[in-house]
């Protein structure tokens, strides 16, 4: 069961994110200039590629060179940071024998090369990347074994900036005899088959073979494809199947690389490119024809597929299915465009574990089939057909700084699954017009930010946080939901979308606004359909879920509570941040719910804050026939109760009425702060029997013994930073401050705090702070003249103030006692220690001053924590539960009864 707490705002969160990449500027010292022996960084602006026919890979590069760089979305940049910085979890290097793999990533697109040699003069350097992208593969060839080499990376932004790694130094692997080498040590022809366990098979030239390259066959294999490219697949195949099964297990069936039958072990592939060849074979199910194949793997495998390009077109077939363990850092080209059905549900990437780094730089389908921690990865979808999810997650998965790109037939960002937590993802989508890719729904052209749509079975426990999502919409778009969540009957719990920003943008007047059954909305709360005739009683009891802190940007709807595809109930927004684009807006509703015969109850919207151009209560749009429609709106103030006098209202029950519904009171407790957890319906906009109405409670009363009815309206409540309570009399407090009042510590842990008055009081009311301004905290009260504080530490200054009572009348505050917990006596004269052998230490001290004894006290470093160890009346003391080859550092105080003392300097000690 996951458990959520809360979390700081959404654009907080993004300027931490811009001050740590400033940081990071400084800190690893990205170079911006270079020394004057090295040229400086060299680049060629990508450019669009003339004459690009229409659904080709060509026209999928420019699509993606003109729509997703950085300027042509404000969030891009408010989310990564303003300026190109290195991430350095992303860094990874691949050591082989006469080649080197590099891969990182950036936070922001950067067209990159490397530059590398001998020395850091470097001398040689890749080729550039083609485009702009994120994350980066390159392969250093010609080296020589057993020889450091010196690189370096240049990266340029979209907008010119370029920046430089530091100097990094590698050395080459030692070519011993066991490695075995490709093709020199291997019966030819192809396929060959990688059979003796535990060794490392090195490919030395590039190869190009007709069918099936390599068959991993032992366990622990590792292949190092040494920089160089596989071409597979370059002639007419030996096994022509009509289903998976006929290539799954058929080992002359083609792939580039392909684990054998059957189970073995921790296949391990590095360092070079996967390419097919001209035969362009089509697989089905996703098997057959791709470059790399483990899926036979035994149960337990721990692969790991690293640093490998993968290039391919085939119809209906995957490119790199992994298995379990680690896929990280691979860069993946889908160039094809046919898949036969969605069921074919092919993937550029299929393995679970740790899914890290990779670049799929365009797929049809699903990019990455995985679940387990998959992050920092880079997608661009280019769907041919439905549900094209560019991460299809499964359960108990984080999924957290993934940069996903898309457009197409039916483009959806993030799939669902439960016991997940979804972190700091950006989802760019941009819809364009309807298209024949599929024939499954013919023309379409529908597109989703996270989708959690299961209607089957339970989900629950899942936490999205802090993600960025961005919809922009073209002429004829036919749907578009940010967040596509389903509201079930008792089957969704614990759901949370938290600090999530979500932007649905049409850029034209040109959608299907009427047709009900479409929905163009930064959040689409769904339901199922198949419980439409449940009583009310249980469409209201499911679990609710749970929007906090979101900010919610479009030009169309910012909230569906359903459309054609099912009308979801209890959804929840707190704190929400409302925003309308003002262009292309004529047909802008900001709440929208229900459809048909669906009923959709229990929804509420709370605390909102609304920006130029929305007005939620007034603009709420009921649809629906024989439904049951209903979204309400209020307040839920997370202010303390407070006199006039500033002091909390604390452990109090507080009446509230609301005009406007007789029956419509409550009784709320306040708590040691004055806080008091309620809630409060301003507005309900209700449509059943077919008549809509909307009702508006009028102000809020509070009422309390002792105090004048106190009366706001909703307005003042969402903006209040309190809720002051008025003492009867004439808004006075009724007594006058203590005569006099001080304090003095006593020992180390604990503070006598005194006082006098000649009122006729019930009490005194003590309150602390850490600082003379505030806050203050009650922390306790009393009917003597004194109070002891015993909940202070050694050497930290207190400030307290006093008020008293009288029932439910209180009094002004008397001036602030600073006070510091300080102890009473000097430090000792001197202080020093020693080892007593392996097992011991001795610590030996002297003072003039007439105490009590004294207290040691240990730590396992300079500043600790340190902890009591001992106390003694001698001035030595030794101290037998240390440990061999440790070092620990003691300071000792004194002190007299409950009077304490300074401490001493710290003491360091070497245990040997």
């Amino acid at each position: 069961m996951l458990s959520f707490g809360k979390r700081a705002g959404r654009r907080a969160a993004r300027s931490r994110r811009t001050a740590l990449a400033i940081a990071f500027l400084t800190v690893i010292s990205l170079v911006l200039s270079v020394p004057p022996a090295i040229a400086a960084p060299d680049f060629t602006v990508p450019a669009l590629i003339p004459g690009a026919a229409v659904d080709t890979y060509d026209w999928f590069f420019n699509f993606r060179l003109q729509n997703f760089a950085p300027e042509t979305e404000p969030l891009v940049k408010e989310t990564l940071g303003d300026t190109p910085v290195f991430d350095q979890d992303s860094f990874w290097d691949y050591n082989s024998f006469y080649s080197h793999a590099v891969g990182f990533g950036l936070n922001l697109p950067v067209i990159a090369y490397v530059e590398y040699g001998e020395t850091d003069s470097y001398g040689a350097r890749t080729a550039q990347s083609e485009s702009y992208y994120y994350n980066h593969l390159f392969y250093l060839t010609d080296l020589a074994p057993g020889t450091q080499y010196h690189y370096r990376i240049h990266a340029m932004s979209t907008d010119g900036s370029v920046i430089s790694s530091e100097d990094r130094v590698i050395s080459t692997k030692v070519l011993t005899p066991d490695i075995i080498r490709i093709p020199q040590d291997m019966p030819g022809p192809a396929p060959y088959v990688l059979d003796q366990a535990g060794r490392t098979y090195l490919l030395t030239r590039d190869l190009t073979v007709p069918n099936l390259a390599v068959n991993i066959k032992a366990n622990d294999v590792t292949l190092d494809l040494g920089g160089h490219t596989i071409v597979y697949d370059e002639a007419p195949p030996e096994v022509v199947g009509t289903w998976w099964n006929e290539y799954a297990y058929n080992e002359r069936a083609t792939f580039g690389i392909r684990a054998g039958l059957w189970n073995y072990l921790n296949a391990h592939v590095y360092n070079g490119t996967v390419r097919q060849g001209a035969n362009g074979g089509a697989g089905y199910i996703g098997t057959g024809f791709g470059p790399i194949f483990l899926n036979h793997m035994g149960v337990g495998s721990q692969n790991e597929v690293a640093g490998i390009t993968a290039d391919y077109y085939g119809d209906n077939i995957s490119g790199m299915v992994t298995g379990e363990g680690s896929t990280h850092h691979n860069v993946v080209y889908d160039r094809g465009n046919v898949i036969s059905d969605r069921h074919m549900g092919i993937s550029a990437v299929a393995g679970n574990g740790d899914i890290a780094y990779n670049s799929l730089r365009r797929f049809r389908h699903i990019g990455l089939n995985s679940k387990g921690h998959v992050h920092g990865n880079e997608l661009y979808v280019d769907s041919y057909d439905t549900n094209s999810f560019a991460i299809s997650s499964g359960n108990d998965s984080l999924i957290r700084g993934n940069k996903i790109f898309g457009m197409g037939y039916h483009p959806q960002g993030v799939g669902w699954g439960n016991d997940s937590v979804y972190q700091n993802n950006l989802i760019y989508i941009h819809a364009t017009a309807p298209t024949m890719r599929s024939s499954e729904y013919n023309r379409i052209s529908g597109v989703a930010g996270f989708r959690y749509s299961n209607t089957v079975g339970t989900a629950s426990d899942s936490l999205y946080l802090d993600n960025t999502v961005i919809l922009k919409l073209d002429e004829g778009c036919g749907s578009a939901r940010g967040i596509w969540v389903t509201s079930g009957i008792n089957e969704n719990n614990n759901f949370v979308f938290r600090n999530n920003t979500i932007k649905v943008e049409s850029l034209s007047e040109n959608l299907d606004y009427a047709n009900l059954d479409s929905s163009y909305s930064c959040v689409d709360l769904n339901g199922d359909g198949h419980k439409i005739d449940l009583p009310e009683t249980e469409h209201r009891a499911h679990s609710p879920i749970l929007f906090e802190g979101n900010t919610l940007i479009g030009n169309v709807h910012l909230i569906t509570f359903g459309s054609g595809y099912g009308v979801g109930s209890n959804g929840w927004f707190y704190d929400t941040t409302f925003e309308k684009i003002e262009t292309v807006s004529q047909h802008f509703e900001p709440i929208r719910v229900g459809f048909w015969y669906y009923h959709s109850l229990g929804n509420k919207i709370i605390n909102w804050r609304e920006g130029p151009g929305v007005n939620l209560a007034d603009s709420v749009v009921l649809f629906g026939s024989s439904g049951h429609m209903e979204v309400s709106f209020g307040v839920k103030p997370s202010v303390p109760f407070k006199d006039t006098a500033g002091s909390p209202i604390a452990d109090r029950s507080i009446h509230i009425d609301v005009a406007g519904d007789a029956a419509y009171a409550l009784d709320v407790d306040t708590d040691a702060a004055g806080m008091a957890d309620f809630e409060l319906i301003s507005t309900i906009h209700d449509k059943n029997n077919l008549i809509p109405t909307r009702k508006d409670y009028g102000p809020v009363t509070f009422t309390l013994a002792g105090y004048l009815p106190k009366t706001m309206s909703f307005d003042e409540l969402r903006q209040a930073d309190s809720i002051v309570l008025t003492p009867e009399g004439g808004g006075q407090p009724q007594f006058n401050p203590p005569d006099w009042f001080n304090g003095q510590s006593w020992g180390t842990d604990a503070v006598r705090l005194s006082w006098w008055t000649g009122q006729s009081i019930d009490g005194s009311k003590i309150c602390r702070a850490a600082a003379p301004s505030g806050p203050y905290t009650l922390v306790g009260e009393t009917d003597a003249f004194y109070f002891v504080d015993a909940t202070v530490e050694p050497g930290v200054t207190y400030y307290y103030k006093l008020s008293h009572y009288r029932g439910a009348l209180g009094g002004q505050f008397s001036d602030v006692e600073t006070l510091a917990s300080l102890p009473q006596f000097n430090p000792p004269d001197w202080f020093n220690g020693q080892s007593w052998g392996t097992d011991a230490v001795r610590l030996s001290w002297w003072t003039g001053q007439s105490i009590g004894g004294s207290k040691i006290w240990r730590a396992a470093a300079p500043a600790g924590p340190f902890t009591l160890v001992g106390e003694t009346d001698a001035f030595y003391f030794v101290d037998a539960t240390v440990e061999p080859g440790v070092t620990y550092y003691y300071k000792l105080s004194h002190y007299r009864g409950t009077l304490g003392g300074q401490f001493s300097d710290v003491a360091a000690v070497a245990v040997p």
